[in-house]
């Protein structure tokens, strides 16, 4: 695997993110890769710890960026759609800490990390990457404690260097050995810069991305797609071509109209005509105005709807990488806050202490009515965590909350 950067760990001065949030798939995984983030993940050499970071898997970068590691609260199966609203929601409460009192530490240039965050912690909400690590792997053993985001994997890194300081450039080729997590970070932190403050961008870390190097536009535009009130509004997906017998297996944009020529090597912004699920091939190949699949590039520009020939057809899958651009992250924040509080951390709590309250009140008012008499001893003998366990509510992100959004076929 060829990372895009010289190393593959993230450069932390050019991290677009405010907080960075590692999922994992419970309680004890979530403590035991710390040491994981901190080696791989970013840039630890002057660690700050801080007793405003009362979150103890919360950890300060040597640039601001704050790092935590997490799971779904109290044991909890939220899916990846409730788990992206329980890591959001941590997020904002570990950044509104620091914002009410920064730490008072001082880096390698004698700047005070105080006054950084008096800088960076102003125009509202935080700019969050969520990579969620998946599953405990049980198809593959030997991940099976962290998940396959945490593998170890053999990577070549391509370095140039100077023959005796000629202008003459050698490339030399390197080893080293990474994981999927750091590559994923490291990656979306060069082509998020300048993502607008206060977006959300969820990933999945067992995802290998690497894009081509040699594109003329490493970044994403964010002018073309957020230069407006209304931009700010969006939820964008990374898509990339594939075979259809690969985009069967994934999510799938249909999108409205064909790239053009120059998009084709760039970033380029299309809308999206719908999003399928896992779709069969013949359910793709049968789809038009739009067409669902296309030649690949290099053949021709024109999509094709009723091709004979499946083996260079290719589709746009769905990478993993949802973005939700400030307005829309808002509309994620306030879901947090009432309708799906039910998956945060806070809220669980909350509806729990309500629930306890209740009862207690009504057995010493004794004002309930009967058919609330079972319930009562129920609730009031369970511990958070089994109230959390049927409290919650499942949200799948891909197949329920993308496909719950508006398109230009809906």
């Amino acid at each position: 695997f060829y990372p895009n950067q010289a190393s593959s760990t993230m450069k932390a001065a050019m991290c677009p993110f405010d907080v960075i949030v590692i999922t994992s798939p419970d309680l004890e995984s979530s403590h035991a890769v710390r040491d994981l983030i901190k080696s791989s993940c970013g840039d630890f050499s002057s660690l700050i710890q801080d007793e405003t970071l009362r979150n103890e898997n919360a950890m300060l970068a040597s640039d601001g960026t704050i790092f935590i590691s997490s799971c779904d609260p109290y044991g909890a199966r939220m899916g990846s759609g409730g788990g992206t609203i329980a890591a959001m929601a941590e997020a904002d409460e570990v950044y509104s800490q620091l914002m009410a009192v920064p730490p008072h530490r001082c880096n390698g240039d004698g700047i005070t990390i105080n006054e950084q965050y008096k800088e960076q912690m102003t125009g509202g909400p935080p700019t969050v990457l969520i990579c969620h690590a998946g599953g405990e792997s049980s198809r593959c053993p030997t991940q099976i404690t962290l998940g396959k985001a945490w593998t170890s994997l053999p990577v070549i890194q391509r370095e140039l260097s100077c023959a005796n300081g000629a202008n003459v450039s050698k490339t030399g080729i390197v080893t080293d050995v990474s994981n999927p997590t750091s590559l994923l970070i490291s990656a979306l932190s060069e082509i998020f810069v300048g993502v607008p403050k206060g977006s959300v961008v969820v990933a999945a870390s067992d995802v290998l991305l690497s894009f081509h190097s040699s594109s003329t536009s490493k970044t994403i535009d964010f002018q073309n797609i957020a230069g407006d009130e209304e931009g700010l509004k969006k939820v964008f997906g990374l898509a990339v071509p594939a075979p259809l017998e690969t985009a069967k297996n994934h999510g799938v944009f249909v999108l409205e109209k064909s790239p053009s020529t120059s998009e084709s090597k760039n970033w380029g912004i299309q809308y999206t005509s719908k999003v399928l699920q896992k779709p069969p091939v013949n359910e793709m190949k049968a789809i038009k105005n739009p067409p669902c699949v296309f030649h690949h590039f290099a053949k021709t520009q024109e999509y094709e709807s009723d091709a004979n020939n499946s083996e260079d057809l290719m589709a746009w899958i769905d990478t993993g990488v949802v973005t939700f651009l400030p307005h829309a992250a808002k509309v994620l924040r306030e879901s947090a806050l009432i309708q799906l509080r039910c998956c945060t951390s806070r809220g669980l709590e909350d509806m729990y202490s309500e629930r306890n309250n209740f009862v207690e009140l009504g057995i010493e008012k004794r004002q309930k009515v009967s058919h609330l008499e079972s319930h009562e001893q129920t609730v009031s003998g369970q511990s958070l965590g089994e109230f959390a366990q049927t409290a919650t509510l499942k949200i799948d992100l891909y197949s329920d909350m993308l496909q719950a959004m508006q398109t230009g076929s809906t």
